[in-house]
């Protein structure tokens, strides 16, 4: 499909429905936009605001970072829980404890850790502590703006991975090339354009790709992300089934899109046997007929020769 880089317009609502998955990334946030069409772009946005007002009019914004808090409580929000039991040990550990809201908004990482460890009884981790102002900004965002709150919706990649890939999460790390390989082969299967994407943002973007203001793992993120968002129609799931509800009324809460299994592909196998074994039938009976019209053939050559003496 042709590549429309729509990276320098705002999108309307008299353009395509179109669906968005974002990661968060040194230099903002990095984006992936598939519309209907599966035309596809890819932007980077300073700050969350800014990504929202260029696509607001997306049917779908599906984001990796934590969206809905507790403000104290030694209880993880059950999303997390959830996901890293589905995620087992393989990827489990990929799932970061959340900081409560208070240590959201904290002022310091070490107040933010102080503020956690006596609201909930956990510190914070260094990979907890260096998403906190990207939870900080999409919290502001939601508080502010409502209309948001319908459209931007909560992910974790290795749980859409996971979703993807029939419910079994993925076997390698993906900042291992094995691991990035195994993902971009997972991709490739539901998003045929995944190596042009791929391509086109390492040269758009070879200066912040050098200067690691994007990482190669966020455009992985966010092309799930938006795989995922542009399965809406056939149905996504959350995890947990029934979310919980923060203070602020923001769901708690993971999307994926559980991919059916290809359930023909045993049926075909099956009949594909019987039509093997009726043909071996049909040879075995046909060996048997020819067998026995030869041994006819035979008798009545003995018996005209048994007359004619």
């Amino acid at each position: 499909m042709e590549h429309h880089d729509l990276s320098d317009c705002v999108l309307s609502k008299q353009m395509n429905m179109f669906y968005v998955g974002a990661d968060g990334c040194k230099g903002g946030w990095f984006t992936v936009n598939l519309d209907d069409n599966n035309d596809w772009s890819v932007r980077v946005f300073k700050t969350i605001d800014e990504l929202w007002q260029t696509y607001k009019h997306a049917k779908l914004i599906l984001i990796d970072i934590p969206i809905g808090l507790r403000e104290s409580g030694i209880g993880e929000r059950v999303c997390d829980t959830e996901a890293r039991k589905l995620l087992a040990r393989k990827r489990g550990s990929s799932v970061f404890p959340v900081p409560c809201r208070p240590a959201v908004y904290a002022r310091t990482d070490d107040a933010a850790n102080r503020i956690n460890k006596k609201l909930t009884d956990r510190g914070l981790s260094q990979q907890s502590l260096a998403i906190r102002s990207k939870i900080r900004e999409v919290d502001e965002l939601l508080s502010n703006k409502r209309a948001a709150r319908s459209r931007i919706r909560e992910i974790h990649p290795e749980v859409c991975f996971w979703a993807l890939n029939g419910q079994q999460p993925m076997e390698h790390r993906k900042r291992k090339k094995i691991g990035y390989d195994e993902r971009i082969e997972l991709l490739r299967s539901v998003f045929p354009q995944t190596d042009d994407l791929v391509q086109y943002t390492r040269q758009k973007y070879r200066a912040e790709l050098s200067l690691r203001q994007i990482a190669r793992d966020d455009i992985l993120d966010a092309l799930v992300a938006a795989v995922t968002a542009s399965k809406e129609k056939q149905g996504l799931s959350t995890i947990p089934e029934k979310p919980e509800i923060d203070s602020k009324r923001l769901p708690m809460e993971m999307l994926c899109f559980i991919r059916k299994p290809k359930r023909y592909t045993r049926e075909l196998r099956t009949v594909a046997g019987m039509v093997a074994s009726n043909h071996a039938r049909q040879k075995i009976l046909l060996g048997l007929k020819s067998e026995t019209l030869n041994l006819g053939i035979k008798y009545q050559e003995r018996l005209s020769d048994q007359l004619k003496k």
